[in-house]
């Protein structure tokens, strides 16, 4: 943090003052990491401000802000189903806001739990981790840009051979 310039510290400061709010925030715009838009880097960058979030404070703060995290992230992407339970299933709307939003709690409860384990028990810095919320996140990395021909191999790229 020394190295940085002063603009970036006291950005970075303001972030994480409201952590909450700011983990809403990085959680909607990782929406648009997936397809149709699919800007990859967003993914990884959000990803990453949700890590700088979860570095400071106690078990429970990081859980919160882990739980901001996937209500940005699940309301951002799961939208659509609002208008499936409301015009479709001819659902009145405050049921179907009702149902939708119990929905994103549910699923943002993973990132509490997250939030509040990677705290609590994975406080210093490691390969572990930085790897879980990919799992969380649904990304697939072989449909990444880096994957390169990895996505266009298929299948039998996976296979091992076998001596028969």
């Amino acid at each position: 943090m020394k190295d940085l310039p002063g603009w970036v510290v006291s950005g970075l400061s303001l972030a994480r003052r409201h952590a909450p709010w700011t983990a809403l925030l990085l959680g909607a715009l990782q929406v648009l990491a997936f397809p149709p838009l699919g800007v990859f880097t967003l993914g990884v960058l959000t990803t990453a401000g949700l890590f700088l979030l979860l570095d400071e404070g106690t078990p429970r703060r990081a859980g919160w802000v882990g739980f901001a995290f996937g209500v940005g992230l699940f309301t951002g992407g799961t939208w659509w189903i609002y208008t499936a339970v409301h015009e479709f299933g001819q659902a009145p709307a405050p049921l179907a806001l009702f149902l939708l939003a119990g929905l994103v709690a549910l699923m943002s409860a993973w990132y509490w739990l997250f939030g509040y384990v990677s705290r609590r028990w994975l406080a210093r810095p490691g390969v572990l981790r930085w790897l879980a919320p990919w799992s969380a996140t649904g990304s697939n990395p072989a449909t990444s840009p880096p994957a390169g021909r990895w996505r266009s191999s298929g299948s039998p790229t996976w296979r091992f051979k076998s001596k028969t």
